[in-house]
């Protein structure tokens, strides 16, 4: 069994594909979405169970929207090799997210980590 106290690695993960939204938000300019986004990523790492409930459910929204972007996109676009990588990305990201943001260990760190538990 994993040490309660570090971080598990999927939430890892998770957190350096939010830190990389981050950074392309304000690569292109996207202030309010870069500070959205980096005030989503501090309520993950502080172990704010709102915030893990709300990109849950946002995640399954993304799945939701990718899996129909990528229907469409088959049925009404001449395929390329761009397509074919990115929209199964635009998929398995949410995806890994949401299983992740639910799996029990993580759930359990961000508890320890919000209540801070673990002080000693």
């Amino acid at each position: 069994m994993a040490d309660p106290k570090t971080m598990p690695v999927k939430l890892m993960i998770v957190v350096s594909l939010m830190a990389l939204g981050v950074a392309g938000a304000l690569y292109v300019g996207a202030l309010v979405s870069a500070g959205i986004n980096a005030a989503l990523l501090v309520g993950v790492l502080v172990g704010n169970n709102g915030v893990r409930t709300f990109l849950r459910g946002l995640a399954a929204l993304n799945v939701v929207w990718g899996l129909l972007a990528l229907l469409a996109t088959a049925a009404f676009v001449v395929w390329s090799p761009t397509w074919t990588i990115m929209l199964p990305i635009g998929v398995a990201n949410p995806a890994f997210t949401f299983w992740a943001l639910g799996q029990d260990d993580t759930r359990e760190w961000m508890f320890r980590k919000n209540f801070n538990l673990d002080q000693a």
